[in-house]
């Protein structure tokens, strides 16, 4: 026999209604929430500098159409197994579901709550510059034109 869905989902990812206070500090609760809008607002004119510093530092034209299209299918792929391994990982004891929740599973257990819909930017933009920094030890000063790809597919 088939199982749906809901069966599947982990108990401690099962949705509610409403939304959920996350934490008792205030400045913490407010960095926790983040309207969808935020992250337009904050990486569209990340995406518009970094090609702009793609011309600036010489990528040819050319080169910077394949880095930037392969930056948008490597976020695809980074994203799904990102979510898939790192976000549904199953916990093992009360901290790793904790931490689980924290991060991936409000998002899934509150689904509509507005604020909690896309990752809180002070972590997305860590998240961010972590990774630039990996991706420039490879591409050096190409990465700007890949990365500015890369973004446009987390948008």
């Amino acid at each position: 026999m088939k199982s749906t869905q809901a069966e599947r989902i982990p108990q401690h990812m099962a949705p509610q209604k409403g939304d959920i206070r996350l934490f008792n500090n205030h400045v913490l609760e407010r960095l926790s929430k983040i309207s969808p809008v935020t992250v337009l607002l904050v990486y569209l004119p990340l995406i518009l500098f970094s090609i702009w510093k793609s011309f600036e530092v010489g990528v040819p034209i050319v080169a910077f159409f394949v880095l930037f299209i392969s930056g948008v299918v490597f976020w695809t792929l980074f994203e799904y197994i990102f979510h898939r391994y790192v976000f549904h990982f199953t916990p093992r004891g009360e901290f790793q579901a904790r931490i689980s929740f924290l991060f991936h599973g409000v998002h899934h257990q509150y689904p509509n709550d507005k604020k909690r819909l896309v990752m809180p930017i002070t972590l997305s933009l860590a998240i961010a510059v972590i990774l630039f920094g990996l991706f420039s030890l490879l591409l050096g000063p190409w990465t700007w034109a890949f990365y500015s790809g890369f973004m446009l597919g987390y948008l």
